[in-house]
């Protein structure tokens, strides 16, 4: 079930559905009489023998046929028809509450996070330090704060309870009309019409209006196709529209992909050169069927380009190194069609969005990529190409098939890859390394563009690729965690690091990676907004993977600035919230122990005397605490709590160190005490904030200011390394019996271990 946003329920009107109802209704009286009324009239004609019982069971199956389709449009009409009963109203419901919710000087979010508008700074300046003011203020700043933790969840229980219907709805109509295509009488679209002579006449500029309108008809899919694949639903085609397509695939079987990228003359090229794309796709998609349930393979797609996506591509040649009285041969390697890989992802390149889904052709094309990159590790007078041209050709296979999240899915996890080679066993961790430690340079591109296509949908709507992405970064992640020394010290590479052989590629696997920091550390998906990712067990495995990333100075900032957010985020939460709340603290302490252990392991491993990776340790805080990095989504993919923050915010809440107050180098000792207390602050200004804590407890007087406001986290520790009192704060806390504080503090203690109980 997807629930709908608060702006699609804003604007949503469901009043079509009555009439559409209507207008099948007199499909179904129709259909039934002519079913009935064609074997009537067989039946009554005045003739007899084996003539006349031939026709009788022809006009049977006819009749058959028609009360199938009777029956569909009967389905259908009762589908719209359930739908307008129902969806109107949940609709209205959901809309009535939030307006009433925003006419109290309360804003929605698309997800129902229902935000306080009142202007309460304006309230106490008019206050005037007025303390019976304050107090009421205060009074209803908590009072408004549980109003709208209450209209947040009737808002998401009506929201969600609207999703289901119209789920159910429109699961009922998607059945109702997938009946009717397959009961109706074979489309005549495509009877007795050659693929092969429509797709000539179109590259010759001579297709008649007919030809031009069925091929568009049959490499195109509708926009509610599309939405199934998206979501992981198979599609079937229209009755003949499959075969079509494969027969138009391979009409072109003994053309070479370089001369399939030419087909099309003038204006004509892109429109059958995106055709061909989308057919290649359709026809090697097992998820898209014919009218019979039978899915698209490798096998229906041109021959010669099965043989260039599933055959090695490497050639193996000798060349003359001897002489005429010394004779000697040396083997060298090659790609010989590079061309024709550059041409085939040309070709799929102008295919139409949302047409890719799992097609074997693209997981052909990101399997033979690295087959390439690993070619040009080969010294140079092993090689017959130039390396150039070699990661060149592997880049733009990859950025061409990194269109389709399914296929890089597959290739990533190693599933349903079994139809891209000939026998053998596909090595999804081996291709993933070459990917990750070739040294692409310039042409470092497709890996980023595959990357990102992971990245891309940690927060999908359609939980199908929502899921998708998660195990494909899961599969990256433990993957990484299992293999640190190959990325710290990548063989055949000088033993430097993925920081430094790829730049870009750490850079953008940071941004991959870092909107499942939380699940990594195994915060619930309720949480992170993410899916399928399967947690890490223990620090070590997390650790592992901010060592590799911080091995590049801008990869380190935005990944470790992503945790800091996580954290922050955990910790206002539990402030907001902590009977709820209060359990993932220990999730917060997993991400900061992992970061402060990946920052030793990265600096250890390139500095191996221990003053070099104290310096080296330094450094790196250094340049994560710089602001400068922008901001960085938290949990949930939102923006974070933690937006609005300084450099001795990461410092302290992340890393347990602090600046000293005369402006001297930052010290890499890790105060656990300092580290906790950071945690409390947060976790107090939260609750102050939220209205969960009254700042007016006499108490806590210590701690806020004459506005209510919670001093600086600086007035709370001194920030001073020599004089720092990490216990009065949280003593205060303890007396006060604002938070739970033992809650907090054990489950941080858990959470700092090595090994993590789940």
């Amino acid at each position: 079930m997807v629930r709908p946003t608060w702006s699609q329920v804003q604007a949503a009107n469901a009043n079509g559905l009555y009439s559409a109802s209507n207008s099948v209704k007199p499909s179904v009286t129709t259909t039934d009489k002519t079913a009935q009324s064609v074997r009537s009239t067989i039946e009554n004609l005045d003739w007899s023998g084996t003539a006349h019982e031939a026709a009788i069971s022809r006009a049977d199956s006819e009749r058959k046929e028609m009360l199938r389709v009777s029956d569909a449009f009967e389905a259908l009409q009762k589908a719209l028809s359930n739908g307008a009963a129902h969806l109107p109203e949940l609709i209205t419901s959901v809309r009535n509450l939030g307006h009433q919710v925003e006419d109290n000087m309360f804003s929605i979010a698309d997800d129902y996070t229902v935000t306080d508008d009142y202007n309460y700074a304006l309230a106490l300046v008019i206050a005037d330090g007025n303390k019976a003011t304050i107090k009421q203020i205060n009074d209803l700043k908590a009072k408004r704060a549980r109003e709208a933790k209450e209209a947040a969840a009737d808002l998401t229980r009506k929201a969600t309870a609207l999703g289901d219907e119209d789920n159910a709805v429109a699961q009922a109509i998607n059945s109702a009309l997938a009946e009717l295509g397959t009961a109706a009488p074979q489309s005549s679209l495509y009877k007795g019409a050659s693929a092969k002579d429509d797709l000539r006449a179109m590259a010759n500029g001579k297709a008649s209006p007919e030809q031009r309108a069925r091929l568009r008809d049959a490499w195109t899919l509708t926009d509610d196709q599309k939405s199934a694949l998206a979501n992981g639903k198979p599609v079937t085609l229209a009755p003949g529209q499959m075969e079509y397509l494969k027969s138009l695939s391979h009409s072109l079987d003994d053309m070479p992909a370089s001369e399939i990228a030419k087909l099309g003359e003038g204006h004509d090229h892109d429109s059958v050169q995106r055709g061909v794309a989308d057919t290649m796709r359709m026809v090697s998609t097992a998820g898209i069927k014919d009218s019979s349930g039978h899915g698209g393979s490798m096998d229906n797609l041109p021959t010669r380009v099965q043989t260039l996506l599933k055959e090695d591509p490497v050639v193996k040649t000798s060349k003359d190194v001897g002489t005429l009285f010394n004779p000697e041969t040396k083997d060298q390697f090659g790609v010989s069609h590079t061309s024709d890989f550059n041409a085939l992802a040309s070709i799929l390149d102008k295919g139409s969005p949302g047409t890719a889904s799992g097609a074997f052709v693209d997981k052909g094309m990101l399997r033979q990529s690295t087959a390439i990159a690993q070619l040009a590790d080969k010294p140079y007078d092993e090689l017959t190409n130039f390396r150039g041209e070699l990661n060149s050709t592997a880049s733009h296979m990859l950025s061409a098939a990194s269109k389709d999240h399914v296929a890089v899915h597959d290739v990533l996890t190693g599933v349903n890859m079994d139809q891209t080679m000939d026998g053998g066993h596909f090595d999804s961790n081996a291709n993933l390394k070459t990917m990750l430690t070739h040294e692409w340079g310039s042409n470092d591109q497709g890996v980023k563009d595959v990357l990102a296509s992971v990245g891309s949908d940690a927060h999908n709507g359609a939980g199908f690729m929502r899921d998708e992405a998660g195990q494909s970064a899961s599969a990256i992640a433990h993957h990484i965690a299992a293999n640190q020394n190959d990325y710290l010290n990548i063989p055949g590479q000088n033993n430097d690091s993925i920081g430094k052989v790829n730049p870009g590629i750490t850079q953008e696997l940071s941004k991959t990676l870092s909107p499942y920091i939380g699940s990594m550390a195994q915060v619930g998906d309720d949480y992170t907004g993410t899916s399928g990712f399967t947690p890490f067990t223990g620090n070590k495995e997390m650790s592992a993977v901010f060592s590799v990333i911080d091995s590049n100075d801008e990869a380190a900032k935005y990944f470790n600035h992503a945790a800091f957010a996580d954290v922050q985020d955990i910790d206002h939460m539990v402030g907001a919230d902590p009977e709820h709340h209060t359990s993932i603290v220990g999730n917060a302490a997993h991400i900061a122990y992992a970061a402060q252990t990946g920052i030793d392991q990265t600096a250890a491993d390139h500095d191996h005397d221990s003053a070099a990776a104290h310096a080296g340790k330094a450094r790196l805080i250094n340049l994560i605490s710089d602001t400068t990095v922008g901001n960085v989504p938290g949990l949930g993919g939102t923006a974070s709590a933690a937006l609005d923050y300084n450099s001795d915010d990461i410092a302290s809440s992340l890393f347990g160190v602090t600046q000293p107050s005369d402006g001297g180098p930052m010290s890499t000792e890790v105060h656990e005490d300092a580290l906790l207390q950071r945690q409390y602050y947060e976790v107090f200004k939260s609750g102050v904030e939220s209205g969960t804590i009254d700042p007016t407890d006499p108490k806590l007087a210590q701690w806020v200011d004459e506005n209510g406001v919670p001093v600086p986290f600086e007035s709370v520790t001194g920030m001073d390394h020599a004089g720092q009192n990490y216990n009065a704060f949280k003593d205060t806390l303890d007396d006060a019996d604002v938070l739970p504080m033992s809650r907090i503090s054990d489950n941080w203690e858990e959470g700092s271990k090595d090994d993590w109980a789940r």
